[in-house]
């Protein structure tokens, strides 16, 4: 069973000496690991809570973490309630920690005000290879004991107070040493969170170049027609010119298959992986993976009936695919790529524009999600963004400051050389130039 901290009654007149009495001789709030109870002194979330007078009626405030699997039963019904993602899913998080063996430990935060809870932070402690790169070229990659925050994870009422609690009990689980190093997997850089992080978070502790980075989605209205009428002129040419061509290029020769079926899996991650091995995502070691976390993942979702794996075919071979999952009202993205010997004729996009008319005739699919990162076809076909920002957290630890260190010089080399190629206005060209060396290799 997880940990609960019941506040203080704290007088927020009370002056600062009276404050650090107070510190050195209550006994601050009662901890009850398996159902017992027994007082100690002030934790260094209650310390920190002390000083920005954020205490104040006893039992108004809990925060209990959750770090058993069994546990989290207990919020289910908040949970399933609350989340709206695939990533997030209870169930899907479940199987996740069953099937990989990176995924050591549960540590939901659950903030709870007059016994009710009201904010969950759906967290988990990994064994992860940090890849810490300048472009496309890993500089350091230690493997470290990671506390992460999935994406869409924040669940509830995330007001400025609630996210401030959040971040401090972060800080307490890292002096506790539960990990190495903390991060949230993207969330609204305007958010409430991250201006807590950006108030809280001693200097020599604060991610100081978070990796931002857009979230697309597309809105999907009734039919295509409506979806092509609302592109630029120009881009409603092309989405009308480049399919034609690759059909009469491919007469009779071309086909699309969704597999999103138990049985359906091992084709297509055999088909699958016909392409991907060609992709410069291979080469960086991101994007799809043929392995057997991918495949048990696949064989669980298609069961649930969210995985939907596209893949085209020209001339019976294996040209481009589009692999998400078909949740709730949207269709997630989650890994694609395309034979770049194909690249003239465009059949990823090709691909990617027969799923969205597939979905604009669904009349529960209300959007597509394109995911994080910044691809030219998102902002053509998007309807909104949001940028999204990844914060770590370090921990006061000499280990900490190293790191901090070793990631800050990373991430500084590599923001002076983007701007130098910037300048030069060659930042697209290279990373043509570079990925088109990660295909080769």
């Amino acid at each position: 069973m997880g940990a609960v901290w019941e506040r203080l009654t704290i007088n927020p007149a009370l002056s600062a000496s009276q404050v650090r009495l107070l510190d050195r001789v209550a006994g601050t709030y009662r901890y009850h690991p398996a159902g017992t109870k027994r007082a100690r002194r002030l934790s260094h979330v209650e310390k920190d809570m002390f000083v920005k007078g954020t205490m104040s009626v006893a039992g108004e405030c809990s925060v209990e973490i959750i770090d058993n699997i069994d546990d989290l039963e207990r919020v289910r019904p908040m949970w399933d309630d609350l989340q709206w993602y695939p990533y997030s899913d209870l169930d899907y998080y479940i199987r996740s920690f069953e099937l990989e063996d990176t995924f050591l430990s549960p540590y939901v935060i659950v903030l709870s005000r007059n016994g009710q809870p009201e904010t969950l932070a759906i967290g988990r402690i990994l064994s992860k290879r940090m890849n810490w790169r300048i472009g496309y070229k890993s500089i350091y990659r230690p493997r470290l004991r990671a506390l992460e925050f999935v994406h869409s994870g924040l669940l509830g009422d995330l007001s400025p107070d609630n996210c401030e609690t959040l971040v401090t009990a972060i800080r307490d689980s890292l002096r506790q040493k539960v990990a190495d190093i903390s991060y949230v997997d993207f969330v609204a850089t305007d958010s409430a969170f991250c201006s807590a992080i950006e108030d809280q978070v001693p200097f020599a502790l604060k991610d100081h170049f978070p990796t931002k980075g857009p979230h697309h989605k597309a809105a999907l209205p009734d039919n295509y027609p409506d979806f092509l009428a609302r592109l630029s002129k120009n881009s409603r040419q092309n989405a009308r010119r480049y399919p034609a061509a690759l059909e009469r290029e491919y007469e009779g020769r071309l086909r699309i298959e969704c597999y999103d079926q138990p049985g359906q899996v091992d084709q297509a991650l055999e088909d699958i992986e016909v392409v991907a091995d060609k992709t410069y995502q291979r080469a960086m070691s991101v994007g799809f993976k043929n392995d057997d976390d991918t495949r048990q993942k696949w064989e669980y979702t298609t069961k649930l009936g969210w995985l939907k794996a596209y893949v085209l075919y020209l001339d019976q071979k294996p040209a481009a695919f589009w692999n998400g999952f078909r949740y709730r009202n949207m269709f997630l993205i989650s890994t694609t790529g395309f034979d770049p010997e194909l690249a003239k004729s465009k059949p990823g996009n090709y691909l990617l524009l027969k799923i969205i008319e597939q979905y604009c005739s669904d009349e529960d699919c209300e959007l597509i999600d394109f995911g994080m990162g910044d691809a030219r076809y998102k902002s053509i076909y998007g309807t909104e963004c949001v940028e999204e920002s990844k914060f770590f957290i370090f921990p006061a630890t000499a280990k900490g400051l190293r790191l901090n260190t070793v990631h800050s010089m990373t991430k500084l080399s590599a923001s002076a050389a983007l701007k130098v190629v910037e300048r030069f206005g060659s930042a697209d060209k290279l990373k043509k130039i570079w990925r088109n060396r990660l295909q080769r290799s």
